[in-house]
């Protein structure tokens, strides 16, 4: 389905035009085959960052039904995750709101176009309803507010619509709208940092490990003796 299957079909462009500036798409589609979570969707980016090309002001979050909640919680998982990316399309998303998520989804100041059936007997529309607008009325709420689209039609698939390169609001179809959004931040110079410590008798031994370096000088480390 969505963005794979557009692929496969041979219809997904090979660029999009948009302000004038031409960008294409690095799509990686992850294929789970049970519920995933925040920090392993955080492995995934850290993955693509430290292997690819990637414009870490251009990262973008989308998927649909189980695949949709699990953008919603890996955005409301925490406002550092939620300043990761740069736009989400939630689809129908199997998610439920908490006021936890909804303000670190604000806080980040995260675009957010999500779209759901109005009959949708799978996941119901009240998802989606309750996080859009949880969003927009929080203390800090983003800026553009977050938009939900709500397809008066029933059944569960509201991502072939959504999808659809011919499907446009505001003159841009979804792709289009995702590239209308970047962050401003510069590349990390250390990527993917996991650090072990282990007590050796009165010592520690400790162990560190990167994914990538970039203009990297050093590590410092320090110990404190009050914790």
């Amino acid at each position: 389905n969505g963005t794979p299957k557009q692929i496969n079909q041979g219809v997904f462009p090979s660029s999009f035009s948009v302000g004038g500036q031409t960008h294409k798409f690095m799509v990686i589609s992850p294929q789970f085959t049970n519920w995933v979570g925040q920090i392993q969707i955080n492995d995934v980016i850290n993955y693509i960052v430290s292997h690819y090309k990637v414009d870490v002001n251009r990262i973008y979050l989308t998927g649909l039904s189980m695949g949709g909640g699990c953008v919603w919680d890996y955005a409301g998982y925490s406002q550092e995750y939620a300043s990761r990316v740069a736009a989400i399309v939630p689809i129908c998303g199997a998610s439920s709101a908490t006021t936890d998520k909804i303000n670190n989804i604000a806080n980040a100041d995260l675009a957010i176009w999500a779209t759901h059936n109005a009959g949708d007997g799978t996941v119901g529309v009240a998802s989606t309803i309750t996080y859009v607008d949880g969003i927009n009325n929080a203390p800090n709420p983003p800026s553009p507010l977050a938009r939900k689209t709500i397809f008066q039609v029933s059944g569960h698939d509201a991502w072939t619509q959504t999808y659809n390169l011919n499907y446009r609001e505001n003159g841009l179809n979804v792709y289009e709208w995702m590239l209308t959004n970047k962050r401003n931040v510069a590349a990390l110079p250390v990527t993917g940092l996991n650090f072990n410590a282990t007590k050796r008798n009165n010592s520690s031994l400790l162990q560190w490990t990167t994914l990538s370096e970039t203009n990297n000088r050093g590590f410092a480390v320090e110990k404190s003796a009050d914790g």
